[in-house]
């Protein structure tokens, strides 16, 4: 897709275009919503005053797989968006658990240890002990967006 304005980067429309071009284009969104192709060129131009409706965004995401428009509202309040894997749903979700689990008992024991009051800053959290604790709070958030995506995905039907 090659718009012939341009859109601002880190635009909606920017992120619109973006979520066009990773469904296949113009003629596939609009075959896909029912809407002319006129319609769908148009949700990116950024002389409009309204784009595509926010249903109609989430069914596009879901059916295509296309992220842009996640990705560009996790930015927009200081957030990141990943996906998250697919898998065996009753394995993966025993596994998520067991993850989930020790990842934040991780985080537990780091912050434990720097409350500690003859830790390194004595009942306080040092830059230094913060700064060792974000990779673990990290993976601690990540298992629990993937258990809390599988059991999203048990909730709804789609796994056993």
């Amino acid at each position: 897709m090659s718009p012939v304005r341009p859109r601002k980067a880190g635009s909606p429309f920017a992120a619109v275009v973006r979520m066009i071009e990773q469904s296949g284009g113009v003629e596939r969104v609009s075959d896909f919503t029912g809407r002319s192709p006129s319609t769908v060129y148009k949700w990116t131009d950024p002389d409009q005053t309204d784009g595509p409706p926010f249903a109609v965004v989430a069914q596009i995401t879901e059916h295509f797989g296309a992220t842009a428009a996640v990705e560009h509202l996790a930015l927009r309040v200081g957030g990141a968006f990943w996906l998250l894997p697919k898998a065996d749903f009753c394995d993966a979700l025993a596994s998520a658990t067991a993850q989930t689990a020790a990842a934040h008992a991780d985080v537990m024991r780091g912050c434990a240890m720097a409350l500690d009051p003859k830790g390194e800053s004595g009942q306080r959290v040092s830059p230094r002990e913060a700064a060792k604790m974000l990779p673990e709070i990290e993976e601690a958030i990540k298992a629990t967006a993937a258990l809390y995506g599988l059991a999203m995905a048990v909730a709804r039907g789609e796994g056993a």
